[in-house]
């Protein structure tokens, strides 16, 4: 004996006759399920976005700023944010770089990091972004040019609430 006949249909017309006999095209389910499955599953297993490139710490990146300059990098280091200033900096150095949103940012982001990221106007986060770097240590980005280096962050990886390093407080 098979499967019992799917009852389920998607209607073609409405009408009051449309109960007792309805019009059907096709039976639902099957071919709705399969696509979903395959959109959920795929998304799932989606890798992290510019997984290809290593990741840098962040006081390592302005030291060697010129090897970066103009680079897309994954960095890790601390992310600050409030009413004027939006940075990156690390634990164990004072250079700070301005960071501006890449306008995908949210797109290829991860679900986790992006929770994290609630409100852009007032983090103290421990990061792994993406982003591309420049600069050369000069101060000339950022609120009242505070920075000497500039990240264009196209995705937030990790985040993960911390407290602002002593020298940037």
């Amino acid at each position: 004996m098979g499967p019992p006949p799917n009852t389920r249909v998607q209607r073609t017309r409405s009408s009051p006759s449309a109960l007792r006999s309805p019009l059907t095209r096709h039976p639902l389910g099957g071919t709705i399920g399969l696509v979903v499955g395959l959109v959920v599953g795929c998304s799932a297993a989606a890798p992290s976005y510019r997984s290809d490139l290593p990741v840098v710490n962040y006081c390592d990146l302005v030291e060697h700023a010129a090897t970066f300059n103009g680079q897309v990098v994954r960095v890790r280091g601390i992310y600050i944010s409030g009413y004027e200033h939006s940075l990156l900096t690390g634990d164990s150095c004072e250079a700070l770089t301005w960071v501006d949103l890449d306008q995908d940012w949210q797109v290829n982001s991860t679900a986790s990091a992006k929770r994290v990221f609630k409100d852009p106007n007032e983090n103290v986060l421990a990061v792994v972004a993406v982003g591309r770097f420049s600069g050369t240590g000069i101060r000339e980005f950022g609120h009242l040019l505070c920075c000497g280096f500039h990240l264009d962050l196209s995705a937030l990886e990790q985040a993960t609430p911390t407290h602002a390093p002593p020298a940037n407080r």
